[in-house]
């Protein structure tokens, strides 16, 4: 008799939750305002990191400097 209560009332929590967040996210207007295009491929390492109104590539570096962005963290250790 507990666990059939129990079991009831678990289930009815979880239906009323997800359909919560659901509701709350199909709302949301902040979503409708990510149409705009940040990032295009770079011309110097083809990555989709180009960023057109800073005018800098976030993989590469392409328009900061001339030299490859590259860094020691990015290699693994004893390379």
């Amino acid at each position: 008799m507990w666990s059939c209560k129990r079991a009831k009332t678990q289930r009815l929590y979880a239906a009323t939750t997800s359909s919560r967040y659901n509701h709350d996210r199909e709302r949301n207007p902040s979503q409708g305002k990510k149409n705009k295009t940040t990032h295009v491929n770079c011309r110097r390492c083809g990555e989709k990191s180009y960023h057109v109104k800073k005018g800098v590539c976030a993989s590469c570096g392409f328009g900061k400097s001339a030299k490859r962005r590259d860094y020691a963290w990015q290699q693994k250790a004893g390379e």
